[in-house]
């Protein structure tokens, strides 16, 4: 994994240092446990949306249900 540098702003950086104190983790670990839920929340984001317009273009043909499907 390769290392880069960012520049966090000074009530942000305060902030994130006070929870990984608490956490008893390391400024880098908590950093990215940060990120990696950012990311995730966007991704959720992105699936979300994809459901939301194949609803919508689905609303005029007949759908089946989880149960039906496995019957």
């Amino acid at each position: 994994m390769k290392g880069n540098t960012i520049t966090i702003s000074g009530e942000r950086y305060e902030i994130i240092t006070k929870i990984a104190e608490t956490k008893g983790l390391p400024l880098t670990v908590m950093v990215e446990e940060l990120l990696n839920k950012a990311l995730e929340q966007e991704e959720d984001a992105g699936l979300l949306n994809i459901v939301k317009k194949r609803k919508k273009e689905n609303k005029s043909r007949k759908t089946l249900s989880h149960e039906e499907v496995w019957r």
